[in-house]
């Protein structure tokens, strides 16, 4: 920040705003040993996919290449997933977020796990199913063994008389219901 007056009196000011993750990126980017192998790859001239800019950080397809020390990826992760901005969007929003800027070597898997362990992000799922269409009531039966349903309960061990299944009667006034025992073999008849 510098101040500075002018002839007139008035006061003159100037800051300047500098991303120090990404200095620290380039800090540490000479501690990866995976990153400084492709350095020198790239330095002979046998990777084509990698440059370096005008600041010394190595690039991979135009995007910084993040080293794998010193838990810089988490810190990278939780910065982008608890921004504002991001809400906690999932790991096909954050991924495309960051694929734009950042590149490492199982970037994904890295954020799929990430959002894994996010509380939130696994409380506030969005449902990918239709909406449910409006309800209908259903109307009340006015006598006893009026209205019924049934279902069936099958794959049981055989019993003496040879049933293997029980075939369940419930009353939809009262709740009583009747279990009868049947076999799976049993036709409609």
């Amino acid at each position: 920040m510098q101040l500075g007056i002018s002839e007139r009196g008035g006061v003159l000011a100037s800051i300047e705003v500098r991303a120090t993750f990404i200095e620290e990126i380039k800090a540490k980017q000479f501690e990866d040993k995976n990153l400084e192998e492709l350095r020198k790859k790239t330095v002979m001239g046998k990777v084509q996919e990698t440059t370096h800019d005008a600041d010394g950080v190595l690039n991979f397809k135009g995007r910084i290449c993040v080293p794998k020390v010193d838990d810089l990826i988490e810190k990278l992760l939780a910065q982008s997933h608890a921004s504002r901005y991001s809400i906690d969007l999932g790991v096909t929003k954050i991924y495309r977020d960051l694929k734009r800027i950042y590149w490492w070597l199982c970037i994904k898997q890295n954020i799929a796990e990430f959002v894994a362990k996010c509380q939130n992000c696994q409380q506030v799922k969005h449902e990918h199913q239709r909406p449910a269409s409006l309800l209908q009531r259903m109307s009340i039966p006015e006598w006893k063994w009026e209205r019924i349903a049934m279902d069936f309960v099958v794959g049981l061990p055989k019993t003496l008389g040879k049933f293997d299944s029980i075939w369940v009667v419930v009353d939809r006034l009262t709740k009583s219901t009747h279990f009868i025992l049947v076999r799976i073999d049993y036709n409609a008849e």
